[in-house]
């Protein structure tokens, strides 16, 4: 089974979500914008799951680009677990 790219478009509606490209073929991904969530941990953890998944069954080098010009204090929480997956 192939691992599928994860690709979100940035939102400013009520909360603003960050733009995500995760390319499971390239080992590009990037979070981009800003992010100030309601639930942080709703958002992120298919991210965190998606990095997991890639680590363990494709292996290959990820280059990890962070472009955010604003984070909250929930968001920097998940962008270290994000960061601990790659450590790992």
């Amino acid at each position: 089974m192939e691992l599928e790219d994860i690709v979100i478009e940035g939102s400013h509606k009520n909360f603003f979500t960050p733009s995500v490209n995760f390319n499971a073929k390239t080992g590009i991904c990037e979070l981009s914008g800003e992010s100030f969530l309601e639930d942080t941990q709703e958002f992120y953890k298919p991210l965190i799951d998606w990095l997991e998944e890639y680590t363990t069954k494709i292996k290959k080098p990820i280059a990890f680009l962070i472009k955010l010009t604003y984070f909250n204090t929930s968001t920097s929480r998940c962008i270290l677990d994000l960061l601990n997956v790659l450590k790992d």
